[in-house]
């Protein structure tokens, strides 16, 4: 089932009183390349803050990673870089904006290869969320070679969010580990609302209803 996130009446989205705790860690792919511009990766940023803001952040509970990516992905900081909520979202909002190509694969690859080495993995597994507005420019294979990369991480679950009008829907749903973790917004306007943070972190596994139906937004 694909999510779309229609940004008019992303603000109407009622804020989860779920429990966040357990919920596992979290790793961000933010989309740094040049067709977003420095204007609507601001707004990249502060949707990932936002988002991280919806969780417990903590050695104990969620910790927080994130991977910029244009032609090459940047780790820009790890899972263990960061204890608190406050200087995650520092962190973010800080992020080099890229303005390159795209190498969706590559991203992918370098996050495998962030998790697999991790010393201490979370009981809870960890959520991958994509970001971007396009699709990539690698080759098929190098692609194919990035998510099953990912795939081979014991406890990964990968969502992937499609904002605008260019991105690949089809890519998308090849990345994401099923067609629920796949989420349309408008525009990158939407992106930032809180209330659309709220939405998105509502879709994470330990968030999520144990019955799910097809939930779309107009």
């Amino acid at each position: 089932m694909i999510l779309a996130i229609a940004a008019l009446l992303a603000s109407a989205l009622a804020f989860s009183s779920a429990n966040t705790r357990g919920c596992g860690d979290i790793l961000i792919l933010l989309d740094a390349s040049a067709s977003i511009g420095d204007f609507q990766f601001d707004l990249s940023r502060q949707f990932a803050s936002n988002l991280i803001g919806e969780f417990n952040i903590g050695p104990e509970d969620s910790r927080v990673g994130l991977i910029v990516f244009g032609t090459e992905p940047r780790l820009v900081f790890d899972l263990t870089d960061y204890s608190s909520t406050q200087h995650v979202q520092r962190a973010i909002l800080n992020s080099p904006y890229l303005s390159t190509s795209t190498a969706t694969g590559a991203a992918l690859e370098l996050a495998a290869i962030t998790l697999r080495y991790q010393d201490h993995p979370n009981p809870d597994g960890v959520t991958v969320l994509l970001v971007s507005d396009g699709h990539t420019l690698e080759t098929p294979d190098v692609l194919l070679r990035g998510i099953q990369a990912l795939k081979t991480v014991p406890g990964v679950t990968v969502m992937a969010l499609g904002v605008g009008d260019y991105y690949d829907l089809d890519e998308l749903r090849s990345i994401a580990t099923s067609d629920y973790d796949v989420v349309e917004v408008n525009d990158f306007k939407g992106l930032s609302k809180p209330s659309v943070a709220t939405y998105v972190a509502d879709l994470f596994p330990c968030r999520r209803p144990e019955t799910t139906t097809t939930t779309t937004t107009t």
